[in-house]
């Protein structure tokens, strides 16, 4: 049953009897036109796929009748061409250019080869129409030469799609076996069938479909042969396997043809296909016809029968509402009266409810002072009940007048305005209340009250007081930043951080105060500052890496984090800037990074590192026609010393060769420690003269040779050492991997002499 009201009066003034018939007629009518015309439309639809289905039939078997009949002349072609090659190798004299002469003019025979070839049993092409003498071909390792020569009983067989040696093309080859006099196996003739336009050559007739059909030409293994589609042909497509379930059951089956309507496997386009067999040959034609194209007749014709079923329906139900439309107006009638008497009680309930139920303490009193109505929030503010507060007259209450409360809703009744004024009291009741009163006098049938809110700020107070501390205890620093620019409040980590004492930044311009300049010193215009940015368009902006200023002149690293105080209109006039002190973090980026290039044990740059430096000399190279040396280290013995005093011993032997080593070079110069006891010597700025060079490199080897084979005192032990050098001189044309490998190479090359 319909909840709605008007529904209800208008099935209430009906009879049974009538009701049904006045809805029965019409729902039947339109159960019937639309029942006719589904049917109607299902008819014709059939009807057209029938017709579609002829056509792809008839399309097929033109087709498929074709082809046959040009494969039969292809294969009288070959059976011609293999007499032909038969009496010739059965001939004492045979004449090779007679031989391609005659396959020259049986390939113009038929439009549809593109060439005509023989081979011997060994599969060398021995003939051919184009008369190539000079292309040495082989066939042997094609599959329908395999194929006929191992089955003497063999006709013509007819290729996959492959690419042609010669032609580098798409291509079918047919092909015949024949024999010698012997009997044995002599070679084949074939010809090529391109690809591009297979079709047309074939049936000698074009391709003439719309842009959603399909033709699909396929051998028994259900390759592609060749397939048209968007209005031509797809080489893409040759060789791929096209299968599907109907597809499938028709190859197992006897059939010569059948159809189907499915989407494409390959598109998912929606057809309607016609499969048929292609007489005696091992292949078969798919023609696929769009259904869409099909059905766009029986659409507009649908389409324009719907649009007449549709107007129908419209006149009927328009009756229907022209019968009824006097008794729904007399019935709105009486629905109006009784809704706007539901109406104003339910809003005399929903204010009510509102008034009583209302977080915000709400009091009404008369013009006289006697209290008429109070809610429960105003009981709970002053401490008692609803019912002691009606009981009262607000100019017997000794709190209100001590406050000045009464004075204010005096003045408000007289002068029939609002008014507003701040109270801090305790109640007759004896509760503590601070609170802003609003006063509004207000006229009610014809009689004068005050209305009176409370807005309770003792809680409000109580945050203000635990944000304070929260402030003062928080470890990051915090400011606010006025329309102005100007500081307006701070907490002590922010006082402690940027090195003043007390309020004395407060009224202060927070950008030049401790934002006037970057970490390099340049200065930082206030436009482009972010926390001037979030100011002006109110978004929250994060910084993770800038510096905030001393009053001392000097900087710290911070990450802050600008968030925007909004006005009601939603516009930025504040901002809170929360800042923190990073220097710990970056101190610990900048120790990271130079882990990542420097070794752990001895400060030296690693093979990452050195590397760089060896491109960038190879640059240097370059750019000023100097030559550099790469000197690879490898202490001698540092193994037995490592294993027989211990790896601490070891350790401080390492940083000992460092230190040396250090010692030797130029500044300009480097030295890294690759791993273990290897230690790399890059030379820069050597003389131009290769000769010159080699003779300072020389030098310094020896100094280095020396400096470590002087003692080494180790927790009170001497120990002798030395190392092997391998050197390489470079100039700007090697890569730094070869160079490094070359060094290494030649300081093995040393060990073993060493050794």
């Amino acid at each position: 049953m319909p909840t709605n009201p008007t529904l209800k009066l208008f099935f209430a003034s009906l009879t049974r009897t009538t009701a049904l018939l006045q809805i029965s007629a019409p729902v039947l009518l339109i159960v019937f036109a639309v029942a006719f015309q589904i049917n109607s439309l299902d008819e014709s639809r059939e009807q057209q796929l029938a017709r579609t289905r002829l056509n792809a039939q008839d399309l097929g078997a033109t087709l498929a009748a074709s082809i046959v009949g040009a494969f039969k002349t292809i294969d009288i072609t070959l059976l011609s061409a293999t007499d032909y090659v038969r009496n010739q190798s059965a001939s004492r004299s045979p004449n090779e250019h007679r031989l391609d002469a005659v396959f020259n003019q049986l390939q113009r025979r038929v439009p549809s080869l593109i060439l005509l070839r023989a081979t011997n049993q060994n599969g060398d092409v021995i003939s051919d129409s184009a008369n190539d003498s000079e292309a040495k071909l082989n066939i042997a390792d094609r599959q329908y030469f395999q194929q006929l020569k191992n089955d003497p009983h063999a006709g013509m067989v007819i290729s996959e799609p492959i690419i042609g040696k010669s032609t580098k093309k798409w291509v079918m080859v047919c092909a015949r076996r024949f024999n010698r006099a012997d009997g044995q196996f002599g070679g084949v003739v074939f010809g090529a069938i391109e690809l591009d336009g297979f079709t047309e050559k074939l049936s000698g007739r074009e391709m003439k479909l719309s842009d959603n059909d399909a033709f699909v030409l396929r051998n028994d293994q259900s390759n592609i042969m060749i397939r048209y589609a968007r209005g031509h042909q797809d080489m893409q497509m040759n060789g791929k396997k096209v299968t599907s379930p109907p597809i499938v059951a028709f190859d197992k089956s006897l059939a010569s043809s059948t159809s189907y309507v499915a989407n494409s496997a390959l598109d998912n386009v929606q057809r309607l296909f016609y499969l048929q067999r292609v007489g005696d040959l091992p292949m078969s034609i798919i023609v696929g016809l769009s259904i869409d194209d099909a059905l766009a007749g029986w659409r507009s014709d649908a389409q324009r029968k719907w649009m007449i079923t549709a107007m129908f329906i419209l006149v009927v139900l328009i009756s229907f509402f022209l019968i009824h439309l006097e008794q729904v107006r007399k019935l709105a009638v009486i629905r109006d009266l009784k809704k706007t008497s539901d109406d104003l009680t339910q809003l005399i309930l929903f204010n009510e409810a509102i008034f009583l139920n209302s977080p915000l303490p709400i009091g009404v009193y008369a013009s006289e002072g006697q209290c008429i109505n109070v809610n429960e929030a105003l009981a709970n503010l002053l401490g008692t009940s609803r019912d002691v507060l009606l009981c009262q007259n607000l100019h017997h209450i000794a709190s209100w007048k001590n406050t000045g409360l009464l004075d204010a809703c005096l003045s408000a009744a007289g002068n029939q305005t609002c008014s507003e004024c701040e109270i801090n009291l305790v109640t007759d009741f004896g509760k503590q209340v601070s609170a802003t009163c609003h006063i509004l006098s207000i006229q009610q049938n014809q009689e004068k009250l005050l209305l009176i809110q409370f807005v309770d700020m003792t809680e409000i107070r109580h945050i203000n007081s635990k944000l304070e501390n929260i402030l003062k205890s928080m470890n990051e620093g915090v400011h606010v930043i006025n329309d102005q620019g100007i500081i307006v409040m701070e907490n002590d980590a922010s006082i402690q951080m940027l090195g003043w004492q007390g309020d004395d930044m407060l009224g202060k311009p927070a950008h030049i105060t401790m934002h006037h300049h970057h970490a390099d010193r340049s200065f930082y215009a206030q436009q482009d500052c972010p926390i001037y940015a979030t100011l002006h368009d109110g978004l929250v902006r994060h910084v993770d890496d800038d510096v905030f200023w001393r009053k001392d002149g000097t900087f710290f690293p911070v990450e802050y984090t600008a968030t925007p105080i909004l006005n009601p209109d939603g516009e930025g006039n504040a901002v809170t800037v929360v800042f923190r002190d990073i220097t710990y973090r970056k101190q610990l980026e900048d120790e990271l990074r130079r882990q990542a290039t420097h070794d752990v044990l001895t400060g030296l740059p690693n093979r990452r590192l050195l590397m760089d430096r060896l491109g960038q000399a190879i640059n240097i190279n370059r750019r000023q026609n100097t030559h550099g040396a790469l000197l690879f280290l490898d202490l001698d013995k540092f193994k037995d010393m490592n294993d027989t005093f211990g790896h601490e011993a070891g350790d401080h032997l390492l940083i000992e060769v460092a230190r040396r080593l250090k010692q030797v070079i130029r500044e300009s110069d480097s030295v890294a420690r690759l791993g273990g006891d290897e230690f790399v010597v890059l030379l820069l700025g050597l003389d131009a003269e290769y000769d010159l060079a080699k003779k300072y490199v020389d030098i310094v080897a020896e100094k280095i040779s020396r400096k470590l084979r002087e003692d080494y005192l180790i927790d009170g032990t001497v120990h002798q050492g030395s190392a092997s050098i391998g050197i390489k001189i470079f100039y700007n044309a090697e890569l730094p991997e070869k160079i490094l490998r070359d060094a290494d190479a030649a300081m093995y090359e040393m060990k073993k002499i060493h050794d």
